[in-house]
């Protein structure tokens, strides 16, 4: 599918309970192959980055780019805060559907729910499509600001 016949049919719409599989099991399988955690034992990998993806959903927005004739046949998805920063969590793309503009069409979507233009976006994992994204859309790798999210998950959970 060419990138110009993609944008005929691509849609973006609000994640549902249904995709949420789909976007734990995407998120734990491309994270696992990064730089980043690629040494880290399976076992402790998976216990632990389920639950820092579960308090990141909790709080953040996620929107699906799909098929607009069947809304159920994904594309890639996005999650991301609007507040107290914009925050990009994490961008997945489909092997056949990369390199076709999805992931930059999906965060100018989260670029325009932003609350000011001139506001810092941080990225909280980093992958190897990150480099590309930190150039076009001027990011900074935050990493730690997941350990206030697991912080304040703690804490409310007491």
């Amino acid at each position: 599918m060419r990138e110009e016949k993609l944008a005929e049919v691509m849609i973006t719409r609000p994640v549902d309970n249904d995709d949420l599989s789909f976007i734990f099991s995407s998120w734990m399988r491309s994270f696992k192959q990064s730089y980043t955690v690629r040494p880290v034992p399976s076992k402790i990998y998976h216990d632990n980055q389920k639950q820092i993806i579960e308090y990141i959903i909790a709080r953040s927005e996620v929107i699906i780019a799909c098929n607009a004739e069947d809304p159920a046949h994904i594309f890639g998805w996005a999650c991301y805060e609007i507040e107290p920063i914009h925050t990009l969590h994490y961008v997945y793309v489909k092997q056949p559907y990369r390199s076709m503009g999805i992931a930059s069409a999906l965060l100018i979507q989260s670029y325009n729910a932003k609350r000011s233009a001139s506001a810092p976006t941080q990225a909280t994992h980093s992958t190897k499509g990150y480099t590309f994204l930190q150039t076009s859309f001027d990011m900074i790798y935050n990493p730690f600001y997941l350990w206030e999210i697991y912080a304040s998950a703690k804490i409310n959970e007491n």
